[in-house]
């Protein structure tokens, strides 16, 4: 038992999601391939939520979406509670998919327009054997006071909600298989502020009460530090720092970090300067460049930077601040 404790419920190793480049529409032979995950080490102890940041096209939501296996990784392997997701057929995975749940960017997309919010929210109980059809309803209507919505809802369908409420089902709908872990990919991006702040209360409010596990993916440095206990920042499909959320806003080490908060002054503050802003757009997963990903768009890129990738290196006094950079190498 004390083994369990203190075994990571998530621990990804070396995982690498690569999707081939075609030449033609309809050609087969791949000329090339997209490193959208390209070597990820990531640990999840039970009820800690990490925030998963990072420019548009970095690898996040792929990241996420390999996690769960809804993409199977080309590499690496995903360790949920011990046992390795990887080499597991449909059906092996499906009572493992009930303790791993998504809630999604955009939540009008996510929701089937001809079903009714509670028959989204009851399917998924039923398909788990996790409700009798008699007790599924109750079931539905208390996960809706749950997550504050009024269980008289049940009967509407998507179109007569507001972005908010909806996302607010598609929470109930990922709580209703009763998980463990669960990655929200955005989950307040499409919404407006004064809504963003009442999902990620929620969120919060439910982390706790639940003991969920999170995997919080988000551009937004401001909405990762309200809810994450650690940051993983990704560049090019690498994670290039993980640190504790404090940390990390008041002493970031990798040049894109800090590039990251100095776009952000309100996060940012007194460590971001408008010089560690870089003015260039990201690079391309498809043409990786030559060492250091980052490289191109460093301001402070040595000689070394250009030919040799660095390791992620731990850091800090405790060696618990980790950063793929050759200034602390």
């Amino acid at each position: 038992m004390a083994e369990d404790a203190t075994r990571p419920l998530l621990a990804v190793r070396g995982l690498e999601v690569h999707f081939p480049v075609a030449r033609g529409l309809l050609s087969r032979r791949a000329i090339a391939k997209v490193r959208a995950v390209d070597g990820v080490d990531l640990d999840l102890a039970r009820g800690e939520a990490v925030g998963l940041v990072g420019e548009s096209g970095c690898g996040k939501s792929t990241l996420g979406r390999a996690i769960l296996q809804l993409i199977r990784p080309s590499a690496g392997e995903v360790r949920f509670d011990g046992r390795e997701l990887g080499g597991l057929a449909e059906a092996e995975l499906r009572p493992m998919r009930r303790r791993m749940q998504m809630v999604f960017q955009d939540p009008f997309s996510s929701l089937n327009p001809r079903m009714t919010v509670g028959n989204a929210v009851i399917e998924p109980m039923l398909a788990h054997g996790l409700a009798s059809r008699s007790d599924a309803g109750e079931r539905a209507a208390a996960l809706f006071r749950m997550v504050g919505l009024d269980p008289q809802m049940l009967r509407r369908y998507p179109h007569e909600f507001s972005g908010g409420q909806r996302q607010r089902v598609g929470i109930a709908r990922a709580l209703a298989v009763e998980p463990d872990f669960v990655v929200c990919d955005e989950p307040v991006s499409s919404l407006d502020v004064s809504i963003q702040a009442q999902i990620l209360n929620l969120l919060i409010e439910l982390r706790h009460r639940l003991g969920l596990t999170y995997v919080f993916i988000s551009h937004d440095l401001a909405v990762v530090r309200h809810l994450a206990d650690t940051v993983a920042v990704m560049y090019l499909g690498e994670i290039v720092e993980h640190v504790a959320a404090e940390r990390l806003f008041e002493a970031p080490a990798h040049p894109y970090t800090r590039s990251l908060l100095a776009a952000v002054p309100e996060v940012g503050g007194k460590h971001a300067a408008a010089r560690d802003v870089v003015e260039s757009e990201t690079g391309s997963a498809e043409a990786r460049p030559s060492g250091c990903a980052f490289h191109p768009r460093c301001p402070v890129a040595q000689p070394r930077c250009r030919t040799e990738p660095p390791p992620l290196m731990a850091i800090g006094p405790d060696r618990s601040h980790r950063v793929r950079c050759w200034l602390y190498g």
